[in-house]
């Protein structure tokens, strides 16, 4: 029987970080508690009324989606201070695509650390998935992130340009030409292409995920050893299949109308995605009944986010196999906040996901949740 800890939602109950311990799980029985999570904060409320013109919705035609995630993206990198140039060598390659898609293949881009101590059999490696709700992103999107991970962290990247659905036709969107053709990739072909990368990655016993509950799951039962998993705001589960006997997941409609990803650019997420079942663990892993061994967990969540609860939710489930797992939470902030780099938050939580991924490497995990307090 594991101890149960609830959060709170007044005043000096609000948690800083909630220390859960091995065999120690956080409450959601009560989960409007989390209401508070949402609430403005200065940070966010000054920059959306200065940069409200430069803050994208992630809502209409697919062509024009994407034309704005590459532009966001593309500042993001273009403003960061920290931007890793030396230090370490970048390849391109393709591997053989396992769909049967008509695909030439699946492209890769590999980080690797130039150092004299370690040769690259030595080093931790970590299979990057971007994101975008499997319909944007690619190798460029996330370069600069890729970047720092390998360098600050001393670990080779594998970052994987997973199948996305797509238009079957070529479209120029500003300076990038985004080359689709039919047939279209929905479910499952991304997690085909990153679960063919995971096993191409030759001879490594230390491997990490990122953003991938889902491949987490696949390769603990195909024998893959996976070290660890990253998740940045996932999504663990398609909303009409919640499990509200478990939890009470009220973000997804406390939040439906936030900045950047309200619910509705959710739903016409999925409906790219276009899973037949959306109960299969493959789709929404949150449902799955059993986490025994799974790897050590980092997770960020955005308190304004429609995804908010449901990666407090997949937290619990990790706690409760005893799992450690360490969460950090934005409070008042929305999902892809950190694409606003001169933001403070999007630069503590750049630093955080790399103190993560070292906690991750190093086995010396901070089990529990810890609140962003700002500047």
């Amino acid at each position: 029987m594991h101890d149960i800890t609830t959060i709170h939602s007044s005043g000096a109950d609000k948690p800083d970080y909630l220390n859960t311990g091995l065999g120690l799980s956080v409450s959601l029985d009560n989960v409007p508690s989390q209401g508070y999570l949402s609430d403005p904060v200065e940070e966010w409320e000054i920059f959306y009324k200065e940069n409200h013109s430069i803050i994208p919705s992630y809502e209409g035609p697919l062509e024009q989606l994407r034309a704005i995630y590459n532009s966001t993206k593309r500042r993001a990198a273009e403003s960061r201070e920290d931007l890793v140039a030396d230090g370490l060598r970048v390849e391109d390659i393709e591997i053989p695509t396992p769909n049967g898609d008509g695909r030439i293949g699946i492209k890769l881009r590999i980080y690797k650390p130039v150092t004299e101590k370690s040769t690259d059999s030595d080093l931790p490696v970590l299979i990057y998935l971007h994101g975008g709700g499997w319909t944007l992103g690619n190798l460029d999107a996330d370069d600069s992130v890729c970047r720092s991970a390998c360098k600050r962290c001393n670990t080779v990247v594998v970052s994987v340009d997973y199948a996305l659905y797509l238009l079957p036709y070529s479209v120029f969107m500003q300076t990038w030409l985004i080359q689709t053709r039919a047939p279209e990739f929905p479910y499952p072909s991304a997690i085909l292409d990153v679960w063919e990368s995971l096993n191409w990655v030759p001879g490594l016993i230390w491997r990490l995920s990122f953003q991938a509950a889902v491949v987490t799951r696949k390769a603990i039962t195909g024998g893959i050893p996976i070290s660890g998993t990253l998740l940045q705001i996932p999504v663990v589960c398609h909303r009409n299949c919640y499990p509200s006997e478990e939890y009470e997941l009220q973000s997804m409609h406390q939040n439906k109308d936030a900045p950047l990803l309200s619910r509705a650019a959710l739903d016409q997420f999925w409906a790219y995605y276009n899973p037949p079942n959306i109960a299969d663990l493959q789709v929404s892993p949150l449902l799955a009944k059993d986490f025994t061994g799974f790897p050590r967990t980092f997770i960020q969540i955005c308190g304004l986010d429609p995804l908010r609860d449901e990666g407090l939710a997949y937290a619990t489930k990790l706690w409760g196999f005893d799992v450690p797992c360490s969460v950090v939470v934005y409070p008042g902030l929305p999902h892809g906040f950190n694409a606003f780099t001169e933001l403070p938050a999007a630069k503590a939580y750049h630093e955080d996901m790399l103190k993560g991924l070292d906690e991750l490497i190093s086995g010396e995990i901070a089990n529990g949740i810890r609140n962003y307090h700002g500047k």
